[in-house]
């Protein structure tokens, strides 16, 4: 199963490609049980806790989407940090507040 569903949640799939994929599980096991009776194939579904996958992929997708969320918030703090820093340096050297309280020149030129 994750052969066949591997890097599909970040891509967009219709309704249509879901059932296909559906499709090729259900198929699978008519033919492991010799039967077309979808009240079987649901049944041994049900019994044996396999989840088809569309519901497979839905729950990928909830989890990737939550990933990048929490990736997107990050990555809007490390900005606020930065530019954070950025404005207290900037304001150190307008300032004239280049040396620190141990004595050390900040802004030194090194030559």
């Amino acid at each position: 199963m994750p052969v066949l569903l591997y890097g599909l949640e970040v891509c967009p799939l219709t309704k249509a490609d879901q059932r296909s994929l559906d499709f090729v599980v259900t198929r699978f096991l008519m033919k492991l049980f010799c039967t077309s009776n979808m009240d079987i194939i649901n049944a041994c579904l049900e019994h044996f806790n396999f989840t088809l996958p569309s519901d497979l992929l839905r729950k990928r997708q909830n989890k990737y989407l939550m990933k990048t969320d929490d990736l997107r918030k990050t990555h809007g703090l490390f900005i606020l940090m930065l530019m954070l820093a950025l404005f207290a340096t900037v304001a150190l050297f307008c300032f004239g507040l280049g040396q620190s309280s141990i004595g050390i020149d900040l802004f030194a030129d090194t030559r």
